[in-house]
């Protein structure tokens, strides 16, 4: 069967249940394979394929996770989205600065978010969003597919704190979510092992220029 005929097969399957039927928030789990798979990264693992960007004449180096574990994103995964840490480095003065970026894919109506709130060991903490692209991916039997891409500031503190949930074997992913204009909010996770990853790269590379 044509591939688009099987989606827009699903998609009827969808919009019979409803758009009623959605919940206003989006929890995104991990599937049993995916959790195995995330609970094996290791800090190592993940800064040995950490990237590294910036020539001599950029100011900053960017180094990121998104080698590290992304998803397959298929109509039928449970987790339709991806994201991955970065961290910016001052060439002068050897700050870092650190975001995490977020791609996500959803159904009904655009959300528009515009802020995110994050776990940390004082509580939830809040921070704006930057929607960095808006994509309708396509619209068939009444049902349109956005995918966006998002990213917001992480203070260090915060990415030591994720790092130092690492476990082997077991990490409790963290969590953070996406609040959205329309209520439709979307909270996601991220493994501890890509900020442990993260830091371990910066600290491997170095005060390099």
């Amino acid at each position: 069967m044509d591939g688009r005929i099987c989606w827009m097969a699903a998609a009827a399957g969808l919009l019979a249940g409803g758009a009623g039927a959605q919940s206003k928030e989006e929890r995104i789990e991990p599937s049993p394979d995916q959790l195995r798979t995330l609970n094996a990264l290791t800090p190592e693992g993940v800064a040995s394929v950490v990237a590294v960007e910036g020539d001599d004449l950029e100011p900053v180096v960017v180094l990121t996770t998104a080698r590290a574990w992304s998803s397959k994103g298929k109509f039928t995964d449970r987790v339709r989205s991806d994201n991955f840490l970065r961290a910016f480095i001052g060439k002068k003065t050897g700050e870092a600065r650190f975001q995490l970026y977020q791609q996500v894919t959803y159904s009904f109506q655009y959300r528009n978010f515009r802020q995110v709130v994050f776990a940390t060991s004082q509580g939830p903490r809040s921070a704006p969003v930057t929607e960095l692209s808006h994509e309708v991916v396509t619209c068939a039997a009444g049902l349109c597919v956005y995918k966006d891409t998002l990213g917001f500031d992480l203070p260090e503190s915060v990415v030591r704190e994720i790092a130092a949930g690492y476990q082997p074997g077991a990490s409790p992913l963290w969590r953070f979510r996406f609040k959205a204009q329309n209520g439709f909010d979307w909270e996601d996770r991220i493994a501890p092992a890509e900020a442990a990853g993260l830091l371990l790269a910066i600290s491997q590379r170095g005060p390099k220029p």
